[in-house]
C-alpha cells in the first residue's frame, strides 16, 4: 500500500492501543488500515459530531465557541487582499460561516450531515450536501478537522483548488498526531478515532502534501484550540442556559471530560494560498 500523501511505500507500522496503523517513513504520516474504517456514507448520512458536547443544543453550543469563531474569523480577515466569499466545506451546522456573513462576506457551506445541514439553512445559510453542487468560485475555502476524514487527500484537494479564485485562499485545521499528548495516552487521546480518521497527520506530512497539491504555505502551526476564553464561554453558556431553562447543566463528568479535551486536544492549523 502507498502514501496517500507522497506515494512512498507505507514500510512501517505503528501500534497504537490495539490498532495498528501504517506509517510512511518519507512524510512521517500515518494511516488507519482501510479494513478498520467505518463506511463513511453510513457515518455522515447521520448528525455526526466530534464529542457529546457538539450534539447539545445548537444554540447554547455556538455561544459556547463563539471565541473560537472570532479567532477564526480573525485569521482570514487580516491575509491582504481581504476575501470576500468563502466556502466551508464540512461546515457542520455553519457557526463559523455565520460570522463571517455578518462581516459581509457572500458564504456557502457543504456539510453532509442532515440534521446539521438543517439547522444551517434554517438560520438562513447556502449549505449543499456536497461540493459538486456548490456553484461559482470564492476567495477563500475552509477544511476544519474534515481532511482527516479524506482517504484520498490529494485528489479532494485538487478539488478544492478548483473552487478557488486565483490566489485563494486555504484552510486547514486537523489532529496532530505528533502531540505529546496522544503519546501518552495512546488510543486513549480524545483525536485518536481510526474508524473515522483516514489519514493523521504531523506538521510536516501536511506542509508536504499541500505544496504538492497546488498550494503555497503562509503559515503552520501547532496549538490548542480551546482556549482560556473558550472555557470561561463554556461556563456562561452552561450558566445561562440553565437559568433560563433551555439546557440542564452538564453534570460533574462532563465538565471533566470537556477539561479532558480542552487540554490535549493539541491541532495543526495552517493557511494557505493557491499557487
Amino acid at each position: 500500500m502507498i502514501c496517500p500523501l507522497c506515494t512512498a511505500p507505507l514500510d512501517a507500522t505503528q501500534r497504537v492501543g490495539r490498532t495498528t496503523m501504517l506509517a510512511c517513513s518519507a512524510c512521517s504520516a500515518v494511516v488507519t488500515p482501510p479494513q478498520d474504517r467505518a463506511d463513511a456514507s453510513t457515518v455522515y448520512a447521520n448528525d455526526y459530531a466530534l464529542s457529546s458536547f457538539a450534539a447539545a443544543s445548537a444554540e447554547r453550543y455556538r455561544f459556547f465557541r463563539f471565541p473560537e469563531m472570532q479567532s477564526l474569523v480573525a485569521d482570514v480577515l487580516r491575509v491582504e487582499p481581504a476575501p470576500t466569499s468563502w466556502l466551508d466545506v464540512g461546515c457542520d451546522r455553519g457557526y463559523f460561516l455565520d460570522e463571517l456573513r455578518r462581516r459581509g462576506l457572500r458564504v456557502a457551506g457543504v456539510e453532509p450531515a442532515s440534521q446539521a445541514r438543517a439547522y444551517a439553512r434554517m438560520v438562513g445559510l447556502d449549505v449543499a450536501d456536497s461540493m459538486m453542487r456548490v456553484e461559482g468560485v470564492f476567495d477563500g475555502l475552509s477544511l476544519f478537522h474534515v481532511l482527516e476524514h479524506v482517504p484520498e487527500p490529494v485528489p479532494f484537494l485538487a478539488s478544492c483548488l478548483e473552487k478557488l479564485t486565483p490566489q485563494g485562499l486555504l484552510y486547514i485545521r486537523v489532529p496532530d498526531f505528533t502531540t505529546i499528548w496522544r503519546t501518552i495516552f495512546g488510543h486513549r487521546w480524545i483525536w485518536f478515532q481510526p474508524h473515522l480518521h483516514a489519514v493523521h497527520y504531523s506538521p510536516k506530512a501536511l506542509r508536504l502534501l499541500l505544496e504538492r497539491s497546488g498550494f503555497t504555505v503562509l503559515w503552520l502551526k501547532q496549538r490548542r484550540p480551546n482556549t482560556l476564553a473558550t472555557r470561561r464561554a463554556y461556563r456562561l453558556a452552561n450558566d445561562v442556559f440553565a437559568r433560563t431553562g433551555q439546557h440542564v447543566r452538564p453534570r460533574f463528568r462532563d465538565q471533566c471530560a470537556r477539561l479532558y479535551q480542552d487540554v490535549t486536544g493539541i491541532e495543526i492549523a495552517c493557511l494557505a494560498r493557491k499557487a
